[in-house]
């Protein structure tokens, strides 16, 4: 799969579950996908071209706030939408995603947010996945320009944020982790995944 600036093993862990997508999805010809938080869309841009390499049709959507970088649309026919994450939620249809993406600003306050309003998007059976999550990034890494510097929930949160909202350890109700992997060499980075059993 096509990658962008994720790692070899992130980019692993999306294909192992677009791959289960497949198979516990297989007469859906028509595969729907998030991402929020794109950058330069390759791996929107990968999702998408993995997907329809399997002879499948992919609706893409793409969710990004601009506040980085302007960005493009990664490929022709992806829906992009611009605007703050949290604010933009509302334009995705409750239970139609078999597979989203959260890499947006990674803030304890705006990951644990995103997952509230976006995880109802993604269908029943359907997967939930979060960048960032691993074991091996240390505090105070990559400030998320919100609130104080001297707050440690203002930089990259996402592991913490899986944590307390209970999905590590599967006490969040309808959610059951699927993978959660990271390369330790790696000083950000990480996958983890979740599936929406009801």
């Amino acid at each position: 799969m096509r990658r962008g600036l994720i790692s070899v093993i992130d980019a692993d862990t999306i294909e192992k579950t677009l791959r289960l997508i497949l198979k516990e999805f297989p007469n859906d010809n028509d595969i729907y996908t998030t991402e929020v938080g794109i950058c330069d869309g390759d791996t929107s841009g990968g999702i998408h071209e993995f997907i329809i390499s399997n002879g499948k049709t992919n609706y893409h959507t793409a969710v990004d706030s601009n506040r980085d970088k302007v960005v493009k649309n990664p490929f022709p026919d992806c829906q992009l939408i611009i605007g703050d994450s949290i604010q933009v939620s509302f334009q995705i249809k409750n239970d139609s995603q078999h597979f989203l993406f959260l890499d947006a600003n990674h803030s304890l306050f705006y990951t644990v947010a995103d997952y509230l309003l976006y995880r109802e998007k993604v269908m029943i059976g359907g997967y939930f996945g979060f960048h960032d999550t691993s074991k091996y990034i240390k505090p105070f890494t990559d400030y998320q320009h919100i609130g104080s510097r001297e707050n440690p929930h203002n930089y990259i949160c996402c592991r913490e944020a899986v944590e307390m909202l209970g999905l590590l350890s599967n006490r969040f109700p309808g959610w059951k982790l699927m993978f959660d992997e990271a390369d330790p060499n790696d000083t950000a980075g990480g996958v983890s995944i979740f599936q929406r059993i009801f």
